[in-house]
């Protein structure tokens, strides 16, 4: 049994915002709407379910990620399966780009509950179910307008290699493709070459065997020669062995002394004039008179002053002075941070009013359009009150005035219908010898018409007047409308903007207020600034002296060090200097005994080369590998006569399998064409073996080629036919390998199939598929959504 679609659920897949649902019957499913809807994004969506891609991400023309709706950073698909007589299957997957990487899960749940997980477990069953991997799927199930688009439109070549892969024998072909006799050949003659190479060389190694032997003599003559007296040197180091290390050992010793004497010197910055005690203790006195001064302006207990005047400067005790001074200086550093903490809160108090100024200002500046708004509407009601009257005045006039418009126009469709009674009886009158007035019953004849002509005269003159006056009414009115509308409008402005009016008033005071507060507290913080900063920087400059009378003390004793350093390195001369002539014969014969060592050594690597050259087994060797290439060209030659007899085998078994596929695929094919085009044009289409010779004394290549039988004769179906025509060609044999193909899936997704096709053809495409018994189930995109109100027994699903 076939499996079949039944339901699909997206969130935020690729073309959906948000979770939609949708369901497939048995029969046909045609889903319509506009570009951009969502239309393919329901096939992509299934083939995503079931393989993981769908038809773009796998042949890379965007990455997997895009499948996500870019409103989202997940999106989500389950599709149900339904296998008649075993159950339904459920499938869901989910790409998730959160966290800056794109993770994928993945499961299948079967009919009888159990679950499973993992891409690779699930793509199993999938593969199974349906009997199709992912690439025979979106060929022969998922038919989208870029294969029909190519099989219509490509080379011949890659249509018949696409028809090969849709019929199922794309492993003949690939096997055939794979066969190659010239690779065999161009290989025999290569390896000639290679033959002709090794001879040469074995002929010149031979001749090099004797010369290898000669000087392989020479040497070993030699390094007996050079062991000799390189035996004779080293019994003579030895007994210089133990005057040389003791020499040894005293330059080390010397050495050591040296570095560690520079190693202290380095460590003195100081001039030797800096570094006397009594200058010292000149700068100690100095630093216990400026603690003093810093004090007294600290305004410290007098256990301070009293510990400082116990301070005795001597040379004996400068670093337990200089140690008391310090910390000294550091409960001076503790007494000043308090002293400028509690400044410092006085400097933050005037930074909060300078904040509440500058927040006062910010607000200013956003009032003062309102106000600036809220002064040009006062002074324009006070122009117009000035030069128009109040608002009651002109109130008053406007209604006076819109009476005296009605009244006007009142008179005034008066004297019109007089006028036109009139002048209907004048013309009744000269028409006929008499008439009768409709309104007073009098006859009316032609001996009063000149009177009548005089009235109505009169009557175009009032008509006139009236008419002017009204006119002048309607103006005056317009103008009092438009002064009375602004008064209004200026009115609301001023109710409106009032309460901001009085706010900034308010906020201008208390501006003013704040300022003069800050001035007086900046000239008093400016001043205690000043008197904080200069104690700061004697305390600095004192933590400075500290630290630079401590340098100057331990700088001090490293001069004693060096000193008795200096004394030890002349002792340790002296002894060295008894040892010297034993080093120097030591060294002498060191040399002598490394030129003989390494004239040895070469004598050595050079007899070892030639030993390591082998030069008699190189040539047992060429032997053997010229006899195995002889053999190996025999071989290949025998192989090239087989391959050939087997390509051949190969191209005829290639033959009859496209035959045999195309005679049953020609038939079904006719069948689609007469239902979904039944017009003449057509009349039958063939797929058909053409065999062309691509060089000379080669067999000849295999074909596939489309021809159509239009009644008026037979043709190539790309030389004749519309695109259209080719598309409903192409899809009717696309339908017809689907119909033949093996494989368990009981439906096919067609995507916009025949976008160049007019609507009758599309009329005839839908109501075949609606009635073929060969599909059980078939989904349709399409941008028509006219004609499915056409074609009954369709489900239909409309995007918007």
């Amino acid at each position: 049994m076939k499996a079949k679609l039944r339901r699909l659920e997206v969130n935020c897949f690729r073309g959906f915002r948000s979770q939609r649902m949708f369901e497939f019957p048995d029969g046909v499913t045609v889903v319509v709407g506009p570009v951009g809807s969502g239309k393919s994004s329901i096939l992509s969506a299934i083939q995503f379910a079931l393989y993981g891609f769908d038809f773009n991400t796998a042949m890379n023309l965007y990455q997997r990620e895009s499948l996500i709706n870019v409103e989202c950073e997940r999106a989500e698909v389950q599709l149900t399966l339904e296998v008649p007589g075993d159950g339904l299957y459920q499938v869901g997957r989910s790409l998730d780009r959160s966290g800056g990487r794109l993770r994928e899960t993945v499961f299948l749940k079967t009919p009888q509950g159990d679950v499973v997980n993992g891409s690779v477990e699930v793509e199993a069953i999938i593969e199974e179910l349906l009997g199709l991997d992912f690439q025979e799927f979106i060929r022969s199930v998922s038919l989208g307008y870029v294969l029909v688009h190519m099989l219509a439109y490509g080379r011949q070549a890659s249509r018949s290699r696409a028809l090969d892969i849709l019929l199922g024998i794309r492993s003949i072909r690939a096997f055939y493709e794979s066969l190659n006799p010239r690779r065999i050949k161009k290989e025999v003659d290569e390896l000639r070459r290679n033959l002709e190479d090794l001879r040469r060389e074995y002929s010149e190694t031979e001749e090099n065997y004797s010369r290898v032997k000669t000087r392989k003599r020479e040497l070993e003559s030699k390094k007996s020669e050079l062991q000799k007296r390189l035996s004779d040197i080293q019994g003579q180091l030895k007994q210089l062995e133990e005057p040389v290390r003791n020499y040894l050992d005293l330059s080390r010793k010397i050495e050591d002394n040296k570095n560690y004497a520079n190693r202290l010197r380095e460590k003195i910055k100081h001039s030797p004039s800096e570094l006397d005690p009594y200058r010292i203790m000149e700068e100690v006195e100095y630093v216990k008179r400026e603690l003093r001064d810093v004090f007294e302006k600290l305004v410290v207990s007098q256990d301070y002053f009293n510990t400082l005047e116990k301070v005795q400067v001597s040379s004996e005790n400068l670093h337990q002075t200089v140690a008391l001074l310090e910390k000294l200086l550091d409960d001076a550093w503790r007494r000043y941070d308090r002293v400028w903490e509690a400044f410092q809160s006085s400097v933050n108090e005037l930074e909060q009013r300078r904040g509440e100024l500058r927040g006062l200002e910010k607000l200013l500046v956003e009032l003062e359009p309102i106000i600036s708004e809220y002064e040009e509407a006062e002074e324009r009601l006070q122009e117009l009150e000035a030069k128009y009257g109040t608002q009651e005045k002109l109130e008053k006039e406007f209604k006076k005035i819109e009476e005296e418009l009605r009244e006007n126009m009142k008179k005034l469709q008066q004297l019109k219908s007089i006028q036109q009674l009139k002048q209907s009886l004048a013309e009744s009158a000269l028409r006929r010898t008499s008439v009768t007035c409709p309104v007073c019953g009098s006859q009316i004849d032609s001996s009063i018409i000149d009177e009548l002509r005089s009235e109505l005269s009169q009557i175009a003159k009032q008509v006139l007047d009236y008419e002017k006056k009204i006119q002048e009414n309607e103006k005056r009115l317009k103008e009092l409308r438009a002064l009375l509308e602004d008064i209004r409008g200026l009115k609301v402005t001023l109710v409106s903007r009032e309460p901001d009016y009085d706010r900034y008033r308010d906020f201008i005071q208390r501006k003013e207020d704040l300022e003069e507060e800050i001035r007086e507290d900046e000239l008093v913080i400016k001043g205690k600034e000043h008197e904080y900063r200069s104690i700061s920087a004697v305390l600095t400059s004192l933590d400075e002296k500290i630290g630079d009378l401590k340098r100057k003390l331990n700088e001090y004793s490293l001069s004693l060090e060096i000193l008795k350093t200096e004394k030890e390195i002349a002792e340790l001369e002296e002894q060295r200097k008894e040892l010297e002539p034993y080093f120097t014969q030591y060294t002498k014969l060191k040399e002598e005994e490394k030129q003989a060592t390494d004239a040895l050594t070469k004598v050595e690597a050079e007899l070892s080369a030639l030993e390591e050259s082998y030069v008699e087994q190189h040539l047992e060797e060429l032997s053997r590998e010229i006899s195995g290439l002889e053999s190996k060209i025999s071989n290949l030659e025998n192989l090239y006569v087989k391959l050939e007899k087997v390509r051949n085998t190969v191209r005829q078994i290639l033959d009859k399998q496209r035959r045999e596929k195309i005679e049953a695929l020609n038939r079904r094919i006719n069948e689609i064409i007469r239902k979904v085009y039944p017009s003449e044009s057509i009349r039958s289409v063939e797929l058909e073996i053409i065999e062309k010779y691509t060089r000379k004394g080669a067999p000849p290549a295999s074909y596939y080629d489309i021809y159509v039988n239009t009644g008026s004769g037979r043709y190539k179906f790309n030389e004749l036919l519309s695109d259209g025509q080719k598309t409903i060609v192409i899809l009717s044999v696309l339908l017809a390998i689907y119909s033949q193909t093996r494989h368990k899936a009981g439906f096919i997704m067609l995507d916009e199939p025949l976008p160049n096709v007019d609507d009758e053809i599309k009329l005839a495409f839908l109501t075949t598929l609606a009635e073929s018994e060969d599909i059980p189930q078939v989904i349709v995109t399409t941008q028509a959504e006219e004609l499915t109100t056409k074609v009954s027994g369709i489900n239909i699903i409309r995007l918007r």
